[in-house]
């Protein structure tokens, strides 16, 4: 999503395309399987981006208000047709039994491995049970699951593989992972395993985020309160939030740690910007639902609780959105 950041449009649109244009260098080879709209879209982007870069460059203020008009819908589009993309590769290499191609960046890799033991620990009725768990009833029609490939999948995954538990057992889809194929992995692939196992997931406010005093941009690190643990802060080192967010936004995500043990985070996959009026609704549904699993679980832990309560989470925010549209 572009939402400029105060220290010039002109800087906020080529911080954008060149983003972009990064995204469609590192798209895997296209399935033959996907639609001729999602082709079409990745074949044109490279020239739209270029042609967007040198409007920008002219420095034109009419031109440049032409592509910032221009420039959300191109984004969604490209990240709809890459996440699509990426879906089909990794369905298709599950499919095929193929092991992670060792030219992908390495959280690339580590995904599709993931993803390949969680199409061989959960079943097709199983993953269809935890969907509409997930997403609404709605989202299972017949033999389909209907999510939004860019957002609602991308969650419903991290879902699967970081807070719920398998059914037999007490761990988590990554730790049994872990347990089983944790020394197969690539050196590099490793320590982000690590860092998945000891994600938290939670509710933050920005507390401070800093400007750099010559160029006035945004620094990529800034420091965040959990709001489900007031007295604790975080420090999170993410270019793109960075960019998005201010001081005082609040904001779903999953943080993981950069280094341990420290309190410096990045942030793993798409966060969620609550509206201060979604926020004021949501705080109270969830002391209440606190209070209720404190009834049963006195001594789990915040982390605990957020996991046990993500999917109900996610679909009250459904509800709350006539307050204000959350930001992804």
């Amino acid at each position: 999503m572009v939402k400029t950041t105060g220290w010039g449009l002109r800087e906020d649109l080529q911080l954008k395309v060149a983003w972009l244009k990064r995204l469609v260098d590192e798209c895997p080879p296209v399935p033959a399987s996907v639609s001729g709209e999602i082709q079409h879209i990745l074949k044109t982007a490279p020239q739209l981006l270029d042609d967007m870069d040198k409007t920008i460059q002219s420095g034109d203020a009419a031109a440049l208000a032409q592509v910032a008009a221009l420039i959300e819908h191109a984004e969604a589009m490209l990240r709809w047709a890459l996440d699509s993309v990426k879906g089909t590769a990794t369905v298709e290499a599950i499919e095929a039994g193929r092991e992670a191609d060792p030219a992908l960046p390495a959280e690339q890799r580590l995904m599709n491995r993931l993803t390949r033991f969680m199409a061989s620990q959960v079943d097709r009725a199983h993953f269809a049970t935890l969907a509409q768990a997930f997403a609404g009833a709605d989202a299972v029609q017949g033999d389909r699951i209907y999510m939004d490939p860019t957002h609602e999948a991308e969650a419903f995954s991290h879902w699967l593989m970081h807070d719920i538990t398998l059914p037999g057992t007490s761990r988590r889809l990554i730790e049994c992972f872990a347990e089983e194929h944790g020394e197969d992995l690539l050196e590099d692939e490793r320590p982000l395993l690590t860092a998945h196992l000891h994600d938290r997931p939670s509710v933050y406010q920005v507390v401070t985020l800093s400007h750099d005093r010559k160029t006035r941009r945004p620094k990529d690190t800034y420091r965040v309160r959990d709001l489900l643990t007031p007295a604790e802060e975080l420090r999170i080192t993410d270019r793109a939030s960075a960019r998005q967010l201010h001081t005082g936004s609040i904001f779903m995500g999953r943080a993981i740690p950069i280094d341990r043990p420290s309190a410096h985070y990045q942030l793993l996959g798409t966060l969620t910007v609550l509206p201060a009026a979604v926020w004021a609704d949501l705080s109270h549904i969830i002391e209440e639902w606190n209070a209720q699993y404190r009834e049963h679980y006195p001594q789990a832990t915040v982390v605990a609780f957020y996991r046990a309560h993500y999917a109900r989470l996610v679909r009250t925010l459904e509800k709350l959105a006539d307050k204000g549209p959350a930001l992804h």
